[in-house]
């Protein structure tokens, strides 16, 4: 018992006090109504807060049966009681979580390292890329993937264009440089990476590009949207070939421009499907009010890279016509089996002048995430048109996006890891193509000259091969209607910038779901 009588009562009131500062922090994690610095094995601030009350309950109650009324049996059973709720505390859960995790596998460390929350489903096994080649695939599930994130854990994501391959090391060692420096302020464009790209075009295709002919941008896809806002007015009309990138069918809308889209032409050799620019169509259908074409080329999602032939006379007419035409080629590097890009800009100089051409290192280089793109415009009334559109409404590409363009373009390295690149996605494509011959054979399907896209038309076993795989199989591919302002239905897009061993994994899914015995009731 204590000394005195005022010393019990400063206890009490003391105990009193700690029992109710316990009580509030609980209450408070209950409500989410805490700010904790994240200190303790990145768990939540409701949960540091319940492990304080807890403390603090315990502490009173110990103190209170120890020197305010003692009672030996109470005493012994508060410590039973409070061992078991400091056991199972969040502190000491997650103490036991991370003990458990490091007798784990090493992929297991990487999964519960990467997202503590996960949900419960089976994912994919890791894999690995085959061969001799050194593209090093990574394990993004779990990460701040949108491809892999959109759908459940359990499910195969082939449909959004970014690839699982891990970037080019000098780029890496770039962006590692820029932030080591440690501040973040507005950029602006690099002088350095205007000399390095316009060094690039000229190596790369022999087309001279000055620096002031060049418009950075935070991505295609606002490119294509700028573009459209630039030329014409409202009401007029932007023509484009079908099926395209979906953002193609969108952006005249999005700019209050009318859309006409016309049917690419398409044959068929042995279950391969090849389509090529309708000239005669266009010369026949072509809104009377179209000032502007959009172009993909190479082309999302069938794969074309169109011949200088091709470019020729489809700039031929747009000169007929006094059509801007705006080249989308954002894929330019993907070539496969020793595909040729040509720039259609690059054709002569009175095209380059009705020319706006877009290009990255996002695709290539798997770097959507930094948004960096660039559109090129000889003209300059043109260029000055797309400036205008942009004011306001397009910000600046961010500065991490231009440490790694620059890295990307001027660095050999890239350069011979992009032709790594491109041999190992040669190799996906083969054996898609043969693995979906063998496994589906009536499925008609593109043999793309360049990008990571097959196109694939499995209209002879399902209506709609995005849903029906994505509920039967687990496998996400893009959904081909998408690609159409209407029909295609029974195409789906798959994308092969990833490992074999993952591709086969989805195609036996694929084929298991396509082809499983059915019961009747």
């Amino acid at each position: 018992m204590l000394a005195s009588d005022a010393a019990a009562a400063w206890l009490q009131w003391g105990l009193l006090g700690g029992a109710g500062v316990g009580t509030l922090l609980m209450l408070l994690a209950a409500w989410g109504n805490l700010t904790f610095p994240n200190a303790i094995a990145r768990m939540h601030a409701a949960g540091l807060g319940s492990t304080l009350g807890i403390l603090l309950l315990l502490t009173v109650t110990g103190l209170y049966f120890q020197f305010v009324d003692s009672q030996p049996n109470l005493l012994l059973l508060m410590a039973v009681l409070g061992f078991f709720l400091l056991i199972t505390s969040p502190v000491a859960t997650s103490a036991i979580a991370r003990a458990a995790l490091t007798v784990t596998t090493s992929r297991e460390k990487q999964f519960l390292g990467t997202n503590e929350y996960q949900a419960s489903h089976p994912s994919p096994e890791p894999v690995t890329s085959t061969g001799e080649r050194s593209m090093q695939y990574v394990e993004r599930l779990g990460s701040d993937s949108g491809k892999w994130g959109t759908y459940d854990a359990d499910v195969i994501p082939l449909w959004v264009a970014d690839m699982d391959f891990r970037s080019p090391q000098p780029i890496l060692d770039a962006l590692h440089a820029r932030v080591d420096h440690g501040v973040f302020g507005y950029g602006g464009p690099e002088p350095a990476l205007a000399a390095v790209f316009c060094q690039h075009l000229d190596d790369a295709y022999q087309w001279q590009v000055q620096p002031a002919d060049l418009v950075f941008l935070p991505g295609l896809v606002c490119g294509l949207n700028a573009v459209t806002r630039a030329i014409g007015q409202p009401g007029s009309t932007v023509a484009t070939f079908e099926p395209v990138y979906p953002p193609f069918l969108r952006a005249p809308a999005l700019q209050e421009r009318q859309l006409q889209s016309i049917p690419l032409a398409c044959a068929e050799t042995d279950g391969f499907l090849r389509y090529e620019i309708d000239l005669a169509a266009c010369r026949q259908d072509l809104a009377a009010n179209a000032q502007l074409l959009l172009l993909c080329n190479p082309h999302n999602p069938v794969g074309r890279s169109f011949t200088a032939h091709e470019l020729q006379a489809l700039a031929e007419f747009c000169l007929d016509r006094g059509l801007v035409l705006c080249s989308d080629e954002i894929h330019c590097e993907l070539l496969l089996d020793g595909t040729r890009h040509v720039p259609a800009a690059s054709l002569a100089p009175e095209i380059a002048f009705q020319t706006i051409t877009l290009m990255a290192p996002s695709k290539t280089f798997n770097l959507p995430g930094l948004g960096c793109s660039v559109a090129i415009a000889q003209n300059p009334e043109l260029r000055a048109a797309l400036q205008r559109a942009c004011e306001g409404i397009v910000p600046h590409v961010n500065v991490m996006g231009y440490v790694a363009a620059i890295s990307a373009y001027g660095d050999p390295a890239c350069r011979r890891w992009a032709r790594e690149l491109c041999q190992e996605l040669t190799a996906n494509r083969d054996y898609v193509a043969r693995e979906i011959k063998a496994r589906f054979p009536a499925a008609r399907l593109t043999q793309p000259e360049s990008t990571y896209l097959a196109w694939i038309d499995f209209g002879a076993y399902v209506d709609n091969p995005y849903r029906f795989f994505l509920r039967q199989a687990k496998v996400a591919l893009s959904q081909g209607d998408r690609f159409f302002t209407q029909g295609g239905h029974s195409f789906a897009r798959l994308n092969m910038g990833t490992s074999q061993a993952l591709l086969e994994q989805a195609l036996d899914r694929m084929q298991e779901a396509c082809f499983k015995p059915t019961t009747g009731n």
